[in-house]
């Protein structure tokens, strides 16, 4: 076995191999590396190789810290491996440390997809990453997640909902609200939906310019798509889910406070769960569940948590945050940061538009 670093015009056979495998995931494709390209990260794609063929991959996102010729490491929702094929997962692992201590790294951080159970905390830890106590992240990904199986017909997955989840789908189709897919057209709308509810929920958001590259990257793979629901031509909620291989997410969903009467997000959430399975995909995730674990009605994520609940996924809690650690002191300095000023960094991304809307006003006035 041995460890290449793929070039852009060496590809092709990083998404076949990546997207069959069990614990595949968007965030390891070659088109994710691509777009986390233009947002400020160093896509870095690593393969194992024996005899011509793929035994592992991973996708390393890496980001100079400023000031200092010393990089972070992330390895998200990876590595890519039969993790059933222990020689080839610690040949890949053992080599991304030595990849990363070679190349001035701080640390490395994974989050894994796979289930917390103790055999696949002991993976991890055999090859010298510690175990984080975080039980989330603001710039990681969730450890408590909802995987719905799509194995059943639509009908029965429909019948299998609550009788009053049932009547929600079916209502703002009373009502007169249309719901179709969208495209690249539909990106002003769906940004203007996405700041009003992360604003009334309180969590953050991108630009606009963000989603344009996300929807133009992505969606040019055939890998994501918009959805939207009208009302008279007036768009009053939209979302955005994924697919990559067998599997399918749900990357966004919002809708206009000023319309909550036409009750538009479970009717939506369905057609995007149809859309998954007209694709083939076994496994809708709905990914965070917004709550902590256990989940309590006193937090401030509990509405999203019932609202994802409420379609009967599989509550999932998958494995711990690890980190491998070249370089302690600077990493014990990322740590505070990551604690203690990420989170004023998203309150503060969450007043700033306030701020300039309210100012426009004041200039008008």
């Amino acid at each position: 076995m041995k460890l290449v670093q793929v070039d852009k015009e060496d590809t092709s056979d990083w998404d076949q191999y990546v997207s069959n495998i069990e614990t595949s995931h968007f965030m390891q494709s070659y088109s994710w590396g691509q777009l986390k390209k233009q947002t400020g990260w160093n896509p870095i794609y690593l393969k194992v190789v024996e005899n011509e063929k793929m035994r592992g991959a991973a996708l390393l996102l890496t980001k100079r810290l400023p000031l200092i010729n010393r990089y972070i490491y992330y390895l998200p929702r990876g590595p890519v491996v039969d993790f059933n094929d222990n020689e080839a997962f610690l040949f890949l692992m053992n080599n991304i440390k030595l990849f990363v201590k070679d190349n001035n790294g701080i640390f490395l951080r994974v989050d894994p997809y796979l289930k917390k159970n103790d055999e696949n905390n002991l993976l991890f830890e055999q090859t010298g990453f510690k175990r984080s106590k975080k039980k989330w992240s603001f710039w990681n990904n969730p450890r408590f997640v909802f995987w719905l199986n799509l194995e059943s017909d639509s009908k029965i997955l429909l019948m299998r909902l609550h009788k009053k989840a049932r009547n929600e789908i079916r209502f703002p189709h009373k009502r007169g609200v249309e719901f179709s897919l969208a495209n690249i057209s539909d990106i002003d709308d769906f940004y203007s939906l996405m700041i009003g509810t992360a604003e009334q929920k309180g969590i953050g958001f991108h630009d606009k310019n963000y989603y344009r590259k996300l929807y133009k990257t992505l969606g040019d793979t055939g890998m994501a798509q918009l959805f939207m629901a009208r009302h008279e031509g007036r768009a009053i909620a939209t979302g955005m889910s994924l697919v990559y291989g067998k599997r399918a997410w749900l990357m966004y969903l919002a809708s206009s406070k000023k319309h909550f009467h036409f009750r538009p997000n479970r009717a939506l959430q369905w057609e995007m769960i149809k859309w998954a399975k007209e694709k083939g995909c076994t496994v809708y995730d709905f990914r965070g569940t917004a709550a902590d674990d256990p989940p309590d009605p006193k937090d401030p994520g509990y509405g999203v948590y019932k609202f994802k609940k409420s379609f009967g996924p599989e509550y999932i809690k998958l494995v711990e945050y690890y980190d491998y650690v070249v370089n302690r002191p600077i990493y014990l300095l990322f740590g505070f940061v990551e604690n203690y000023l990420f989170p004023l960094m998203v309150k503060g991304m969450l007043i700033l538009p306030k701020l300039k809307r309210l100012l426009g006003r004041s200039k008008k006035s």
